[in-house]
């Protein structure tokens, strides 16, 4: 069996945690239907955050965990001269791309003209399809950046929409807005436990 470092434990822990207090906040049994009928969009989190009274961090966790759409939640908080990454979730189920560790930079994953920048610098919401790096090639997620306040600092979340449907993701590129991602134009060999999203567009 493979041994977790100790800080995959304490990440698993965390995790763990904040899921527990999802459950509280936002009681599945309540919170699923009002979320199924909201637009996946900034407003869309920040008006169930508080209609629930619930911080945004928890509410895109339980948002998550209905299923309602496939994807990541990645917050990037400002260190030093750039953005690090502070904070994630996934849907169940959904393994994280490998440079989507917890205090990896914002460059592992997004290029330098990614709308993550632009929001930083505009501080409004911006969103469209993105060329990211995922560790096992290029892929392109659908995602919404946006301002939020997390820990009493400015942040910037990004909400990557692999799906929203919550099915498994379609093998060919969607229009924009559904799943982000395609495969590679060959044969997918050695694609088997490769990340969502590693691709290229057909």
């Amino acid at each position: 069996m493979e041994r977790r470092g100790g800080a995959d434990a304490g990440s698993d822990l965390d995790d763990l945690t904040e899921i527990g207090a999802a459950e509280l906040l936002l009681p599945a049994r309540v919170f699923t239907p009002v979320a199924a009928r909201t637009d996946l969009t900034m407003d869309g989190l920040r008006d169930l955050a508080l209609r629930f009274a619930a911080p945004i961090r928890l509410t895109v966790r339980q948002w998550l965990l209905t299923r309602t759409w496939t994807g990541f939640a990645l917050l990037w908080r400002p260190d030093g001269g750039g953005l690090v990454l502070g904070w994630r979730a996934a849907s169940p189920g959904l393994r994280f791309p490998a440079p989507a560790a917890i205090g990896a930079p914002a460059g592992a994953i997004w290029s330098a003209q990614s709308r993550l920048h632009a929001t930083v610098r505009t501080g409004r919401p911006h969103h469209g399809v993105e060329e990211v790096q995922t560790g096992a090639g290029a892929a392109w997620w659908f995602t919404r950046f946006g301002v939020v306040r997390d820990l009493g600092r400015r942040s910037v979340l990004a909400l990557v929409v692999l799906d929203r449907r919550g099915g498994e993701s379609p093998r060919r590129r969607p229009a924009e807005g559904n799943a982000a991602w395609s495969e590679k134009r060959r044969p997918a060999a050695g694609r088997s436990g490769a990340p969502v999203g590693a691709g290229r567009p057909s």
